[in-house]
């Protein structure tokens, strides 16, 4: 388990997914796609499961797995995810440059 993940911040705060989405921007521009899908699949799933994929949350962690993804040439699956992103953001009335 990442020690990012294991953070002892409240699920709902920003912070903790910032986090989560910068560090795994940083393992997919080295390369290390395994470590993306590691730190951020879990949360991902967990987010779905609570209803919660239309925070901006999901959003940042999404973006990253789906780049992952395509490199590891899993396009089925990154067009999946990219769909869903896609129809969250025609939900969005009112979303902002860091959308």
């Amino acid at each position: 388990m990442h020690a990012i993940t294991s953070m002892s911040l409240n699920d709902s705060d920003a912070s903790r997914y910032y986090i989560m989405h910068y560090f795994s921007d940083v393992y997919y521009k080295l390369g290390v796609l395994k470590e993306v899908k590691k730190l951020v699949l879990n949360e991902i799933k967990q987010l779905r499961a609570c209803s919660k994929q239309y925070l901006k949350a999901f959003r940042r962690l999404a973006l990253p797995l789906i780049e992952a993804y395509i490199l590891q040439t899993r396009l089925k699956v990154a067009k999946a995810i990219l769909r869903e992103l896609l129809n969250i953001f025609e939900g969005i009335a009112g979303y902002n440059i860091s959308d």
